[in-house]
């Protein structure tokens, strides 16, 4: 009698092919289609940079208007590739956990939420520095209710979607269990940071990889990533609506 009694023995391993076949990819491949990513997301970013320079539009009212355009351009690229990428283990939902969360948790990322931004004001107040950034205060200044409406979809919508599944999703899964969980946080953190860094000073570059430590630490927790995209949306919302408050846009 074998172990799988009268079905033939190497039925007793057909599992394993298709386990293989879901698994993440390894860091390097993950490392190797972010690096990639980056490059036509430059690519984006120069183009764009000239047509900007070619329209002469030049000061930071007339960018407003063509944020969201440049935030579309600058994600498309990325998302894409690694969609793609994604598609041969599940497809982007499977691959970067995005599942649906419970009323508990949306409560815990409330309470995280507000945590972060107490914390935040703290430091502000410890530091003296400005509530609203030089980068917040060229973007908004003078511009009108399209151009905010242009300003809100790329920032508080596209941004955390986009920058989510690439960072805590994508980059996250396929780092997670060469680096374990404390360095791929820790690391990934320091990258989102640095992402940024063309936009804010490094007190604020400090702040966003403290957020970018309690996303991970979220994302590790729940193994979903819907709540990182949550509270990446509550704090650029807040940011949203204390910059117009601060420059007495409301």
């Amino acid at each position: 009698m074998t172990v799988c009694d009268s079905e033939p023995l190497v039925d007793c391993c057909a599992d394993e092919p298709s386990l293989d076949k879901n698994a993440p990819f390894g860091f390097w491949v993950t490392t190797a289609v972010g690096a990639l990513s980056f490059v036509v997301s430059l690519g984006f970013v120069i183009v764009f940079a000239l047509v900007l320079n070619y329209l002469k539009i030049e000061n930071a009212k007339d960018q407003s208007r063509w944020i969201l355009p440049a935030t579309v351009c600058t994600a498309l690229g990325p998302v894409i590739l690694f969609a793609l990428v994604c598609w041969r283990k599940g497809g982007v939902f499977r691959y970067c956990r995005i599942k649906m969360m419970s009323w508990k948790l949306l409560g815990s990322c409330m309470l995280i939420f507000i945590g972060m931004m107490i914390f935040t004001i703290i430091l502000q107040e410890i530091f003296n520095m400005p509530a609203v950034t030089e980068w917040q205060d060229d973007l908004f200044a003078g511009s009108t209710q399209a151009e905010l409406i242009y300003i809100f979809i790329a920032v508080v919508i596209l941004a955390p979607i986009w920058e989510e599944l690439f960072f805590r999703g994508f980059v996250h899964v396929g780092w997670l269990k060469a680096l374990g969980p404390i360095f791929t946080v820790a690391l990934l953190s320091l990258v989102w940071a640095l992402f940024h860094q063309a936009q804010y000073s490094p007190f604020y570059l400090v702040c966003i990889f403290i957020f970018g430590v309690v996303l991970g630490l979220v994302r590790i927790k729940t193994d979903n990533l819907t709540p990182c995209i949550f509270l990446h949306f509550l704090n650029n919302l807040f940011s949203f609506v204390y910059t117009l408050y601060e420059l007495k846009m409301l």
